[in-house]
């Protein structure tokens, strides 16, 4: 009975099982919001940032804008146009889909020069 009610309640798919341990890891952070991205490392004065800017457009760098909102983003190149299309890519349980959205998180990074080992 426990199960069935924390299923219920379950918004996001669990990693594939042949994700390794850091892509899983990756895909849980990009599901709970707290991916490393310029805003959030300026806020919480991480790596001593100056300012929390896009490094492509210098708009605020938040997770949603460094990976689909900004118009030079990894998403806007892959067609990802709104919050419900990268949302269907963190619910999905696919292994396809999964792997894309690491792919467009990590490209953001490498593009924002954000550093994200052992955050």
């Amino acid at each position: 009975i426990c199960d069935y009610y924390k299923l219920g309640r379950r918004s996001y798919a669990t990693p594939h099982t042949q994700l390794d341990n850091e892509q899983a890891r990756c895909l849980r952070r990009l599901q709970a919001g707290n991916y490393p991205n310029p805003h959030w490392l300026y806020l919480l004065n991480i790596d001593a940032r100056e300012h929390d800017r896009c490094k492509q457009c210098d708009q605020r760098g938040t997770l949603n804008h460094i990976i689909w909102q900004c118009p030079y983003s990894p998403g806007a190149a892959a067609n990802i146009p709104n919050e419900e299309a990268w949302e269907s890519l963190l619910r999905s349980s696919k292994l396809e889909d999964q792997l894309e959205a690491i792919r467009l998180a990590t490209e953001a990074s490498k593009n924002q020069e954000v550093h994200h080992t052992g955050l």
